[in-house]
């Protein structure tokens, strides 16, 4: 996941954030859960810092009732 700093630029953290909590409930939509983790674990407190965490909690909930 190096590609989400070296190659990405972002305007603000605001965006990284929105990013990255996007290809976190894609991952667990998918069934992805070790990259969404993986995602979640380095990048987690971007997400909690910007409000995204209630969302991804939600889309994984969902995913865990099917």
């Amino acid at each position: 996941m190096s590609w989400l700093y070296d190659l990405q630029q972002y305007q603000d953290d605001a965006e990284q954030a929105a990013l990255i909590a996007e290809l976190i409930v894609l991952y667990i939509k998918q069934g992805h859960l070790l990259n969404a983790a993986e995602l979640l674990i380095t990048y987690g407190w971007l997400c909690v810092l910007f409000g995204h965490i209630a969302r991804i909690q939600r889309m994984f909930d969902e995913y865990a009732k099917r």
